[in-house]
């Protein structure tokens, strides 16, 4: 199998957009995928400090932010 790179947003993709909470099959996808070898991460218009509490929440360690200015890897 060859890895492959998935990047979600967050509101309204892996939030429900009016009450701001995970979807939990957004979770489980994300598990399944980083399970079988792939890359995901967090794709992002909001500012690193905003959205870096949602790497931990989604159980992810890869961002896009800042409108595609900045990138966070392994969180750093």
């Amino acid at each position: 199998m060859h890895r492959k790179f998935f990047f979600f947003d967050i509101d309204g993709t892996l939030t429900i957009k009016e009450t701001g909470q995970i979807v939990p099959s957004a979770i489980k996808a994300i598990d399944k995928l980083k399970a079988n070898g792939h890359f995901v991460a967090i794709a992002t218009g909001r500012a690193a400090y905003k959205a870096i509490p949602m790497l931990e929440v989604c159980h992810m360690d890869h961002m896009v932010c800042n409108g595609g200015a900045g990138i966070v890897i392994n969180h750093e």
